[in-house]
């Protein structure tokens, strides 16, 4: 979203945009009541499928999923670890996005063992984990601005992944300004791939999934 929003800010500087965070289901509700213009949110196919036709899906980037280890943890160094093999674990999740990752849990055969839940995710979480009170699940995307010291992020072997995607209604056509936002979005989405990231399972920050009101 920064990158997007600088490029957008360099095209168009008579556009304003305000920000709005979001978990996925509270993103296509504002949508849907006309409170944003533009929602950037993610799926799954682990997810219920939510009724599309009044919104217009535009993939932006795949979006795997990532276990959180400690640095000192027997499977930190992995090239990828199946889920199930963390069951035991003691988990640290967080409070937006607990459906969707138990979700991913019962894919992988098991109910985990919940030690925390916060609603500061992106930096609470891997601090958490760095100190050594649990495990995390995170995806690339959201997991960039968040990889303090004594951390690592493994792939998640076994499920597939997400993708981020930027949502719309169809009716009443789009603004301008969300149309010029959307260009944005996909100009920047190249430089924030898995491929483009720093090493998902290397030390290394959220971007946030937030409708996005160009106004």
């Amino acid at each position: 979203m920064p990158q997007a929003l600088a490029e957008l800010r360099a095209r168009h500087p008579e556009i304003a945009v305000s920000l709005v965070e979001a978990g996925p289901e509270e993103s296509w509700s504002l949508l849907r009541r006309a409170e944003c213009d533009l929602a950037v949110t993610f799926d799954h196919p682990l997810l219920p499928k939510r009724p599309r036709a009044d919104l217009a899906i535009v993939p932006l980037l795949d979006d795997p999923l990532l276990v959180i280890l400690p640095a000192a943890h027997p499977l930190a160094g992995a090239k990828e670890v199946e889920l199930d093999r963390l069951s035991d674990e003691p988990w640290i999740l967080s409070t937006r996005c607990q459906a969707e990752m138990q979700m991913a849990f019962m894919a992988a055969g098991f109910t985990p063992n919940v030690a925390l839940v916060t609603d500061d995710y992106y930096r609470a979480v891997p601090r958490l984990v760095a100190g050594g009170l649990g495990v995390g699940l995170a995806t690339a995307f959201v997991s960039q601005g968040a990889r303090p010291p004594g951390v690592v992020m493994v792939p998640v072997a076994g499920l597939q992944g997400g993708r981020i995607i930027a949502v719309l209604p169809r009716r009443p056509r789009s603004s301008p300004a969300s149309r010029a936002l959307l260009e944005a979005l996909q100009a920047a989405a190249p430089t924030l791939s898995p491929a483009a990231v720093a090493s998902p399972h290397r030390p290394a920050p959220a971007a946030t999934q937030s409708p996005s009101s160009p106004s």
